[in-house]
């Protein structure tokens, strides 16, 4: 048996950029009065870990991350914030956080309560588990693209009874830091690495489009004036 895990073991961070070929500056657009970056600080600040770092290039993200005290703020090189196909140089930030693990934070799914990722982060502290993220589960009958089916559906027409699938939320990733610097992966996709943590299908809105972006702001819009 290894040591008990603590809050030291593990940082949390946020990796932002402007640059998004499906939609472009979301991180500062209006968005139900604010702007998708100015949620994530406020949320991580809410969080209160001890060890919490925002990475970003453009002054744009970094001026409102210098206003909360005790987030270490972290400026990415131009190659990091325009890269999408290297993992080490995309999370460039791992050579400066220090502990074991780290917990990214996506922050352009503003839907994901605190609470979510205080539970999330209790859970991986107090077991064995090497990697976790975030799923939703998926109900109804689904295939393969050569046709088989991938699900348990007993034999019933009703999708209701049909067993479902889990499916990654990209809410957040919690892995060894050394890992995906030495190997470019977070896990290998093997059965308990990563751990799947479950979270609320209401909050599992990750915003990659234009279409996305007009949903969850309306979702959005409708938790915070009930």
């Amino acid at each position: 048996m290894g040591e008990p895990r603590s809050a030291d073991d593990l940082s949390v961070f946020v990796n932002a950029r402007l640059q998004s070929r499906r939609c472009p500056r979301k991180m500062v657009r209006p968005f139900a009065g604010t702007t998708l970056v100015e949620i994530c600080l406020e949320t991580i600040a809410k969080l209160g870990w001890p060890r919490t770092w925002f990475g970003a290039h453009e002054e744009e993200l970094l001026d409102p991350a210098r206003r909360f005290p005790g987030l270490r703020v972290y400026r990415r090189s131009a190659e990091s914030a325009r890269s999408d196909s290297d993992p080490r140089r995309v999370f460039e930030i791992l050579r400066e956080i220090d502990t074991p693990w780290v917990m990214w934070i996506n922050p352009c799914a503003p839907l994901v309560r605190v609470d979510t990722y205080r539970a999330a982060l209790a859970s991986f502290l107090a077991g064995t588990a090497t990697s976790m993220t975030s799923v939703r589960e998926l109900g109804g009958w689904f295939y393969s693209t050569d046709g088989r089916l991938l699900n348990d559906t007993g034999g019933n027409v009703d999708t209701m009874l049909a067993t479902p699938i889990l499916m990654v939320a990209h809410a957040f990733h919690i892995y060894p830091r050394e890992r995906m610097l030495a190997d470019g992966r977070p896990w290998p996709n093997a059965p308990g690495d990563p751990d799947l943590y479950r979270i609320p299908d209401a909050e599992a809105h990750d915003i990659d489009t234009e279409a996305e972006f007009e949903t969850v702001e309306y979702l959005y819009r409708r938790r915070m004036h009930g």
